[in-house]
């Protein structure tokens, strides 16, 4: 029995007198006491955008030649059993030990390493980032950041992000 088999016989939606036995807060995380806990983070991408500390899945669109005609990716492929990652905190520093843990020239390897994903070329490096943190902004953000270092070494790179 697979993961999603066992949850579709053994778990079961809150119905409304569940649900009132809960308070629900909505909350949100902060950033910057974020950044404090752990020196280790990407420092450069939160702190230029904060916001990005919690996000869900970009959908990905397909253009067609009518604009009214452009639907996602998702409505098209999606059945209600996929497993989207998102963004959060505890993700991000998933994200930051994994990038930590691998050598400049293993993340370029995996940079030029690309196959096709839904008919989209992608990166073994943007396939993983994304694994971690979802397909978000955030994750673009930081294939961009470690593909274009902009003249710098990518040592010097990862210490800017926060990746010492």
């Amino acid at each position: 029995m697979n993961t999603f088999e066992f949850a579709r016989e053994y778990v079961a939606a809150l119905d409304e007198a569940s649900i009132s036995r809960f308070v629900l807060y909505r909350v949100s995380p902060d950033t910057q006491t974020y950044l404090d806990l752990d020196p280790n983070l990407n420092r450069h991408i939160l702190e230029a955008h904060p916001q990005m500390i919690f996000a869900k899945n970009t959908p990905q669109v397909i253009d067609s030649s009518d604009p009214d005609e452009n639907i996602s990716l998702d409505e098209i492929l999606g059945d209600g059993t996929q497993m989207n990652q998102i963004t959060t905190p505890r993700t991000i520093s998933a994200l930051s030990r994994w990038l930590n843990a691998h050598s400049d020239e293993q993340l370029f390897a995996m940079l030029t390493d690309t196959f096709k994903v839904r008919g989209a070329q992608v990166s073994t490096l943007q396939e993983v980032i994304e694994s971690h943190v979802g397909a978000t902004h955030f994750a673009m953000l930081v294939v961009n950041e470690i593909a274009n270092p902009s003249a710098k070494s990518l040592e010097k790179l990862f210490t800017t992000l926060g990746y010492t």
